[in-house]
């Protein structure tokens, strides 16, 4: 495993799990390799530079400025009460969409977070915005059927037009869509797995 470390005067040495370590100076350049290659993040309960990392990623795959991955907050449900109640209100203020609140999932074990990310990456293998081409770009490891894709564009057609599947790339493009944020894709995403309540 790769560990990328903050060079801080009080905290902790080297953490022994880890095979390589990185040691940053800036928090801002720490995060961005966090970012660029992790394909799930799970989020142990800590201080307020965990905070900063959980919203800054919450907020970059909100607004399609990254891959859509699992994001999992692991703990005691007492350890993230205050984060659910904050991700109620922004809700009930309308600074974020209803869907945003299922963005950030919570497991109470290290087991049940696996089990989350296997779920999302069951038939998934990626989830992108494709600036050049203005579409949300899903890969799947097993072609899509007939049935299958017009099933999708019956349950989203509220929200999703101009669903194409590529049976070359095994990828599902969607060039319109009328969303508030990129939550949304998570409901395809389960349904595309077949985890969705329904599907």
């Amino acid at each position: 495993s790769i560990g990328c470390a903050i060079t801080l005067p009080f905290e902790e040495g080297r953490n022994q799990f880890l095979g390589t370590q990185t040691d940053f100076h800036y928090f801002f350049i720490r995060k961005f390799f966090l970012v660029a290659y992790s394909r799930a993040f799970f989020f142990l309960e800590g201080g307020a530079g965990t905070r900063d990392e959980l919203w800054e990623v919450f907020c970059l795959i909100q607004t399609g400025k990254m891959p859509i991955t699992p994001l999992i907050a692991v703990g005691e449900p007492a350890a993230w009460q205050s984060v659910r109640a904050d991700l109620t209100h922004m809700a009930e203020r309308g600074t974020i969409s209803p869907d945003d609140v299922h963005m950030l999932r919570f497991a109470d074990s290290p087991a049940k977070a696996l089990e989350i990310v296997r779920d999302f990456y069951r038939r998934v293998t990626g989830v992108r915005y494709d600036k050049t081409t203005r579409t949300i770009q899903i890969g799947l490891k097993s072609d899509l059927t007939r049935d299958e894709l017009a099933a999708i564009e019956k349950r989203f057609s509220q929200r999703f037009s101009g669903v194409r599947w590529h049976p070359d790339q095994r990828l599902l493009a969607i060039s319109q869509f009328n969303l508030r944020s990129y939550a949304t894709v998570y409901e395809l995403v389960e349904v595309l797995n077949g985890t969705a309540s329904g599907s």
